[in-house]
């Protein structure tokens, strides 16, 4: 594994294949972290992608208005890719799409396993936070 392993990205799961092919590695032993997130988007108007900002989010807010205008959404990854390290929980779980799959559901099954007598709760809900954000 390389040294300098903060990358920026579109597309993480490519990104991880591509690491372990480099330096070969196993993509099942590597993980990542987000650092931060950037969202770009363009229209028919605009021929760019620029970034998505809070004026932009209150006149798109509306679903008619991101489908007439064509509007096409971007995210930019910044992540560190490092081992796998042994956690405390072990998910299992589904994602519900509805109708145009703008707002997908994740549905935890009862079958995911918490090991509440290794960490806290506070740590425990942090790593679900963290590994729920790493599911797209």
């Amino acid at each position: 594994m390389a040294n300098h392993t903060i990358l920026t990205t579109k597309n993480i799961v490519s990104s991880l294949n591509n690491y372990a092919l480099k330096y070969d590695d196993e993509v099942d032993k590597l993980d990542f972290t987000v650092l931060g997130l950037q969202t770009y988007f363009r229209t028919c108007d605009i021929g760019t992608f620029v970034k998505f900002h809070d004026d932009y989010k209150k006149e798109y807010s509306d679903p008619s208005k991101i489908i007439n205008d064509h509007a096409r959404f971007l995210q930019i990854y910044k992540i560190k890719i490092h081992q796998k390290k042994k956690k405390n929980l072990e998910l299992v779980y589904r994602l519900e799409l509805g109708e145009f799959s703008t707002k997908p559901i994740l549905v935890i099954s009862t079958d995911s396993i918490f090991s509440l007598d290794k960490v806290n709760a506070n740590e425990m809900l942090k790593t679900l936070y963290d590994e729920c954000n790493k599911i797209k």
